[in-house]
């Protein structure tokens, strides 16, 4: 005998003895063994034997649901897997289970959400039948829109409520819910837009809701890279909200560009964070909480940029966290939050740095600056600066009013009733003395009219005494005669 047959010889003697009377495998005498399996048709359990019933998944749309099981007993736990299609979400609450019980009435079994893109039931004592529906993701829709447009390529996006026109057929329309909303759900990301594309987007007098209530990791709402975004709104009313990340900002731009010319901003942290960026503002609101939290537009680098020409910017604990790299011209607004504890909203003047007056300041601008003591604040660039100009600039300290010297074409704070010369403070880059050659020029209030001393026009403070106010009424009237 050769070794393979011995060893095929010795497998069959093991497998003849474990069969016979007295061993484990062996059956007891007189009982003919069954090893079949019986499916009933009764959701019961009769002596050892379980009952199974199926689980049957009914077709859907634009989506799938799969099973762990195809068949349970009763109170084993079926786990459901539902896979939306791209573009789709599940239509909330259309997730169902049902059966019908021992007395023929139609019943529902309860789902729980279990992890992501899971749900779970206990089987009842019935066949169970899954429905599900789903309906279209608007926030991915709307990030589809982007992704529609070509590599250095220009697409105009409009937000439109369902059965409505659309205003304006150059753009493509993106539809909203019935509140003329989009809501990203728990699994949606940023909206990105990248690759050089130049997005146009018209909020329409809708509203994009990021969802977000707390900090997120994930709570920006555009993250853009590479790439530009101009944000419109033609019907007014239109919101970009919920979204609060601390961190990186609603809108979050890396060697992109971001133009706001209409709709609101509701952020809690940053607004607008640049990283070798530019921001350009002609329209529209940057609007935080009113609690002194947050900054309306965060320059993260040196070569980062902002131009303001129009728009609000307000509600911030800082509207815009420094100068350098910051231009102002036409009707910009960054003004009081109305919290007396938190002071103004600002534009904040660190130290050794200015910021860009390119254009005449228009009817309706107001400025706030934020200097730690008073000094050169601001430069004309390419444009000479009016008293007019100065007007509409104000200090967020109560003893420093805003002062024009013509001659080197720059605004500075000054701080009369300490006796400090123009060129006091640290940031003051020039030397020159007080010599009445320069034109003072008290902050405007809310109103526009002008006051002497106090920027708090809504206060009714002045933060002067009579003598002051009669001090500085001379030293205008001598400046006038010297002129």
């Amino acid at each position: 005998m050769n070794k393979p047959q011995h060893w095929i010889f010795l497998l069959t003697a093991v497998l003849i003895l474990a069969l016979l009377p007295g061993t484990a495998l062996a059956e007891p005498e007189g009982k003919i063994p069954d090893y079949n399996l019986t499916l009933r048709d009764t959701p019961s359990a009769t002596g050892d034997s379980l009952v199974f019933r199926a689980i049957t998944i009914l077709d859907c749309d634009n989506g799938r649901v799969e099973a762990d099981k195809e068949m349970a007993a009763e109170g084993e736990t079926v786990t459901l897997t539902v896979t939306p299609e791209k573009g789709y979400k599940l239509t909330e609450d259309s997730l169902k289970a049902a059966y019908t019980d021992s007395a023929g009435a139609e019943q529902t079994a309860e789902i729980s959400t279990g992890e992501k893109n899971t749900f779970t039931f206990t089987m009842p004592a019935a066949n169970v039948e899954v429905t599900a529906a789903f309906e279209i993701n608007l926030w991915q829709a709307l990030q589809k829109a982007i992704d529609g447009c070509d590599s250095y390529g220009e697409k105009k996006i409009q937000l439109v409520k369902p059965g409505e026109d659309m205003p304006d057929d150059k753009y493509t329309p993106v539809y909203t819910d019935a509140r003329g909303c989009i809501t990203a759900g728990s699994e949606d990301s940023a909206l990105y837009i990248n690759q050089d594309k130049n997005i146009t987007l018209d909020l329409n007098g809708c509203t994009i809701d990021r969802n977000f209530s707390e900090r997120a990791a994930e709570g920006m709402v555009f993250k853009i890279e590479h790439a530009s975004l101009t944000l419109q709104d033609s019907k007014g009313g239109g919101i970009i909200t919920g979204g609060w990340d601390s961190d990186r900002g609603i809108v979050n731009l890396n060697n992109a560009s971001f133009t706001l010319e209409g709709g609101t901003i509701s952020a809690r942290g940053p607004a607008v964070k640049l990283d070798n960026s530019t921001f350009t503002m002609t329209g529209g609101e940057l609007s935080g909480p009113g609690d002194g939290s947050g900054v309306g537009v965060q320059l993260e680098t040196e070569d980062s940029t902002a131009a303001l020409a129009g728009g609000k910017i307000t509600g911030f604990i800082s509207g815009v966290n420094r100068a350098s790299g910051v231009s102002v011209s036409g009707s910009p607004v960054i003004a009081a939050n109305g919290e007396e504890f938190f002071g103004l909203d600002n534009l904040h003047v660190l130290r050794g740095e200015t910021f860009a007056v390119t254009g005449p300041l228009e009817e309706g601008a107001r400025i706030g600056v934020k200097m730690d003591e008073p000094g050169v604040f601001a430069r004309g660039e390419n444009y000479t600066l009016t008293p007019e100009d100065a007007k509409h600039f104000f200090s967020d300290k109560p003893a420093y009013t805003v002062r024009l010297n013509a001659e080197n074409n720059k605004l500075l704070l000054y701080e009369p009733s300490t006796g400090y010369p123009p060129n006091h403070g640290g940031n003051q880059s020039e030397t020159s003395d007080d010599d009445g050659d320069n034109v003072l020029k008290s902050p405007a209030g809310f109103s526009g009219e002008l006051q002497l001393g106090s920027a708090l026009a809504d206060t009714g403070e002045t933060g002067f005494s009579f003598a002051e106010i009669l001090r500085l009424l001379l030293l205008q009237l001598l400046g006038l005669a010297r002129g």
